[in-house]
């Protein structure tokens, strides 16, 4: 006797069909570990995507400041983010390329006493 489930829009839902679908979907046959595996993982996964909304939806209850000044304020915080960045890209640069010549310099002064 097939057990019978009701979804929550009324629909008649046959666990050995839905076993089926899901077998077909994924193209090899599943285990009823593997079933109660991949169902845990879809709830730890829509348990994340809703505490996360809630978390977004208490920040923004609870911002200390308007949405203006805090985007003002991110911007300002990015822009120094990226200054630091490409500062630091640039000594970076520097280094990398007074080694290559340092490198390039006792290249030369061994192959020319090399020659001697």
């Amino acid at each position: 006797m097939t057990q019978r489930i009701e979804s929550v829009w009324g629909d008649v839902l046959d666990p050995r069909r839905e076993a089926m679908w899901l077998q077909n979907t994924v193209g090899y046959p599943l285990t009823a570990r593997r079933k109660a595996e991949i169902m845990n993982l879809c709830k730890v996964f829509w348990g994340a995507v809703g505490l996360f909304s809630a978390g977004v939806i208490v920040g923004v209850l609870f911002a200390p400041e308007k949405g203006e000044v805090t985007r003002k304020r991110i911007a300002e915080t990015t822009a120094d983010i990226a200054d630091e960045v490409n500062s630091r890209a640039d000594d970076l640069k520097e280094n990398v390329t007074e080694t290559i010549n340092t490198v390039k310099d006792e290249a030369d002064r061994l192959k020319r006493k090399l020659k001697r």
